[in-house]
């Protein structure tokens, strides 16, 4: 069974793209092929996907695709599109672009345009050009593809899907410290002393004021390693524990300044006692990951040997990757992570929660360069730890946003917990507990409808 798309399109490689990630995310059981040329006359199967169709034709909108202008307009609570791209055509089977509109999400093309112009966004929400931040609160590509899913089985009903995965949640960890380190207390403490002085004036103030004292002084245990296994098992979950590699250019003092702040400071390769307690955790079901340092985002010879060094550390072949801080660049980094990893965590925001590229299921990103899909997969990560404690986002409001991600057919996505957060420096395990309790009796229900 074949569907075809008919488009007037000079440049349709970006549409063979949306399409195919529309076909593997749905689970379409039959092919998706495009087709351009004058509309002689109604096709069997064919969705007419131009400016200017004839009558009696069976239609998708389509609009000028002028770069995106950052500016989306709510045509419902939850729901929203690119100011510009819609139509009250009752001809069409959607009233608005859903493929351009699916396509300026999943790959990040404004992220890509503002690179192009200088502006960096370094996973940072408020770098990003697009005006209404709430936007990212929505797993909008979700929904443009269940709106096309679901207009081809009306109109198409002889073209099947498979059914809806269960949503799945990938619970990760980055392993930034086992000590705690004078470069973290430095951190740390610049952090809580700026909510510190944000807090000037609530009555949270004082009690803000003394965490940040405590913090500066205390000097708890890091290998907090036993109370995940611990807390996981209870809830029949394994994590994937993403660890830093240090090596022979960084011992000899090959760092600048920011990335010495920055980075952690253990080295995998003389700790013997980490080596032997990572090994057992893969070998009871949990996953390891390359944390790739600050710099190795943009310098394919650093990761590649940090790479190689966590491998030998540890016996294993590292095919998961989450870059450190975040840290990502447009033009450098998917093109690393393609020659080394299968998969990547790293699209996720530093300073809040939500959908980067729009999405809650795992997706080949868009290179732009050479106009066709990177060949290796993002898990995206939505939510983190920092996210509500040093960034003082809602916690009722973050956990939502994982709820409604859970109700979104076939979704898998990343959630992430830093180890140290467990001890009393901290006890922001307590959320991550509670997200854990709320996915195991998601499943439990599931479980029970099946």
């Amino acid at each position: 069974m074949k569907l075809t798309i008919h488009t007037d399109l000079i440049n349709d490689s970006w549409l063979s793209y949306i399409l195919e990630e529309f076909k593997r995310i749905c689970g379409a059981q039959f092919e998706i092929q495009i087709t351009k040329g004058p509309e002689i006359k109604k096709q069997i199967n064919t969705i007419y996907y131009t400016q200017n169709p004839k009558s009696g034709l069976t239609q998708l909108q389509r609009k000028d695709h002028i770069a995106p202008n950052n500016n989306f307009e709510w045509l419902r609570k939850d729901f929203y599109v690119l100011k510009g791209s819609t139509n009250d055509n009752h001809k069409n089977l959607l009233s608005y672009d859903v493929l351009w509109n699916s396509f300026i999400h999943i790959s990040r093309i404004e992220e890509w345009y503002a690179e192009k112009k200088g502006n960096l966004v370094h996973s940072y929400s408020l770098k990003h050009p697009r005006k209404d931040k709430e936007t990212f609160d929505i797993p909008i590509v979700n929904y443009y593809f269940e709106d096309l899913k679901k207009a081809i089985s009306n109109n198409f009903p002889e073209m099947h899907f498979t059914s809806p995965k269960m949503a799945e949640i990938e619970w990760s960890h980055d392993l930034d410290y086992i000590t705690k380190t004078f470069q973290l207390r430095l951190k740390q403490t610049a952090f809580n002393g700026f909510n510190t002085i944000k807090s000037i004036g609530s009555g949270s103030f004082g009690r803000t004021g003394l965490k940040t004292i405590n913090f500066l002084f205390s000097n708890p245990s890091y290998w907090c390693f036993d109370f995940w296994i611990n807390l996981e098992k209870k809830y029949k979950v394994n994590s994937v524990f993403y660890i830093y590699a240090k090596h022979q250019i960084q011992k000899q003092g090959g760092q600048r300044l920011k990335s010495w702040i920055i980075n952690p400071s253990y080295d995998v390769t003389n700790n013997i006692d980490l080596q032997n307690k990572l090994k057992s955790m893969k070998d009871n079901g949990f996953k390891i990951g390359l944390h790739g340092s600050y710099n190795s985002a943009t310098d394919i010879k650093l990761l590649e040997i940090e790479k190689d060094t966590l491998e030998r550390a540890l016996g294993i072949e590292a095919t998961k990757t989450r870059q450190h801080w975040l840290n990502y660049n447009e033009k450098q980094t998917p093109k690393l992570h393609e020659k080394l990893f299968k998969e990547d965590s790293s699209i996720s925001w530093n300073d809040r929660p939500g959908f980067r590229a729009g999405i809650c299921s795992p997706f080949f990103p868009y290179n732009h360069a050479e106009k066709k899909s990177f060949k290796f997969i993002i898990i995206p990560q939505i939510l983190m730890d920092s996210h509500i404690f040093d960034y003082n986002y809602n916690t009722e409001k973050a956990l939502n946003l994982v709820q409604l991600a859970l109700n979104v057919p076939s979704s898998k996505f990343s959630v992430s917990w830093h180890p140290r957060t467990c001890t009393n420096d901290y006890k922001w395990h307590l959320v991550y507990e509670k997200i854990l309790k709320s996915y195991y009796n998601f499943k439990m229900d599931k479980s029970k409808l099946e």
